[in-house]
This record gives C-alpha cells, structure tokens and sequence, in this order.
C-alpha cells in the first residue's frame, strides 16, 4: 500500500493492469486489494484521451460522461471513476478502480440485522460484514426498477422513520421504530449495496463484548484486546476514530458541495468552498497513510465499509472531487 508520494512510478499490480497505462508519473497512488486509486498530472485534452482509451478496454457499461467526470463498469464488473481537478494552477486527473463487488452465490442470513429486512432473493453477491450489530453487503443481479421496489418493500418493513431519499432514488437511507438504521445504494451494474445497523439497545453491543471476550480467552492477548478494541464488533479505536471523523467531513462536504452546485450566488460562498477545499487533502491524506497490513480483519472490513459508503454518497449525489 502506497499513498502521499510525490512523482510515483504508475503501479503494475493486478488491478492496474485492468486499466490503460498513462505515460505519466504519479503524485500518489493507494492500493488495496480491492482497489487502486491514482492522481496524475494532467489537462482536458489528457483527460479525454484517457477516457478515450477506456473505452476501447470496454470501460462502457452504465456509463456516465461528463466534460470532467467519467465512470463506467466493463463486462467482468470492475468500475472506472475518473475525474479532472482544475481549480488549482497544476490541473490533476484523480482516477480510481474498484474490483467487482459480487463474488460469488448469496445466502441470505437467517439471524442478526439482516432478518429486518426482506431477503431480496437474488442468487449472487457477497457478504462484507455480518455480525450481531451490524449486516453489510453487495447483492447482485438486481435492476434499477427492482432497486426501487426493494425500497419499498423495505418501508413496508418498517424503516420508515427519519427517511431520506437520495440523488434520482439511487439511495435511501431510514430508521425503524426501534432506532435500526437501513442504508441502501444502487451502484450500478444491477448491483445494490446495503447495511443495517442494529440498534445499540437491542443487545447487540453485549454480544459483540461476549463474542471478543471468548476470542481473548482462545489465546489471544487480552491486552492488546482491551486498548485497541471495544464494542464495535472488534475494530480498533483508533481505526475507527480516523473512519468516522473522514465520513464526517465528506457528509459536511457533500452537503455544501449539493448547496454550492444549485446556488444562484455561488461567489458569496467562495470563502467557504476554499476553506473545504483546503480541508480536503490532509483528509484523505489521514486516510490513504492507513496501513492495511497492520489491521486485523475487523479494521479492514470497516475500512472497505465507510470508504465504499463515501463512495456511493458522492457517486449518489453526483459530486466529483
């Protein structure tokens, strides 16, 4: 994992070979096992003959072009998002690969927060985290117009309260009566993601304890436990401190960047978008220095969770950075 450099050789990884090779250095590249995120110097004209370029790989599949934004999925569901940042003196091209989400058949669990919701009955997904507070995962096979029902039949079970409908209804975000949340984004690709968290009332928190002091009694340290874990289902404080405080600042500034975009008088709010433009970097920067290979499994499957739902929210609300 790499991230923050400066003048960056570009990556020859697995899933930077899915991708045409731009005869440029980088200024930072990120790789994970999912995904790989690169920023490169670079114009419009680079811009759009790298989009060109693409294409031609099959990068069309429920595409989105714009004069500085593109995403595209290819036939085998990896997912392309490209962007051109020119608001600055060195304009820069920040693009971004993400593995398939669906990996393989779905079982739909018959226990914890995903029995309150219905069973979407779709063969193929993958599950990312299932445990007694919390259920996320990727279900496949499922249309724009069948993402739209799912809603629906989810309201119907429901989580109906402090309900928010996003960008074109490709998300919904709602509470049950008994303070359950209910998150759910359509990617694309007949691809839905979704993540319930359980109540912190329901018990939820003293199973996850139960659960962590059992694994500690199995022969794991119950010191390096205690400091670095707590009751969120085992992901590392300070792990999660850092996660949270970056989607904190991306709600904020998705909210002003959706206020920004639809005002009349966008020069009155100039003094706040370059106070969120100077925030930005050190955000992500905090974020791209993460050092997966020191998580424990909780860590990373937390990390994949928030970063993917900020990814969806900004993909949702139609905001490049």
């Amino acid at each position: 994992m790499r991230g923050g450099g400066k003048s960056e050789p570009w990556p020859t990884g697995d899933l930077a070979r899915m991708i045409p090779a731009a005869s440029k250095t980088c200024s930072s590249v990120f790789e994970t096992r999912d995904s790989v995120s690169i920023r490169f110097d670079g114009d419009k004209a680079t811009f759009d003959n790298y989009v060109a370029e693409c294409e031609k790989l099959g990068y069309t599949v429920d595409e989105i072009k714009e004069a500085k934004k593109y995403e595209a999925y290819n036939a085998e569901g990896y997912r392309i998002e490209a962007s051109l940042s020119d608001f600055g003196r060195h304009p820069e091209i920040n693009l971004d690969l993400y593995a398939p989400k669906i990996k393989g058949p779905l079982t739909w669990p018959t226990q914890g927060p995903a029995t309150l919701i219905p069973d979407p009955n779709k063969q193929n997904g993958s599950i990312e985290v299932e445990s007694s507070s919390q259920f996320s995962a990727y279900v496949g096979e499922m249309s724009a117009d069948e993402f739209s029902s799912y809603i629906k039949d989810c309201v119907a079970a429901g989580f109906d309260v402090d309900y928010r409908y996003t960008k074109d209804n490709a998300g919904y975000q709602a509470k049950d009566a008994q303070g359950n949340k209910l998150s759910l984004e359509y990617q694309g690709f007949n691809t839905m993601y979704v993540c319930v968290y359980a109540a912190k009332d329901s018990g939820s928190d003293a199973a996850a304890n139960s659960a962590s002091t059992k694994s500690e009694t199995s022969g794991e340290s119950s010191s390096t436990s205690s400091s670095s874990s707590s009751s969120n289902g085992g992901v590392s404080k300070e792990v999660k401190d850092a996660l949270d405080s970056y989607e904190k600042f991306m709600d904020g500034y998705i909210d002003f960047m959706q206020r920004y975009n639809s005002s009349n008088d966008q020069v009155a709010m100039a003094a706040d978008y370059a106070k969120w433009m100077s925030q930005y970097p050190s955000v992500v920067d905090k974020i791209d220095k993460m050092d997966q290979s020191k998580m424990t499994d909780a860590d990373v499957a937390y990390y994949l969770e928030v970063t993917g739902r900020v990814s969806g929210k900004l993909s949702a609300a139609a905001i490049t950075l």
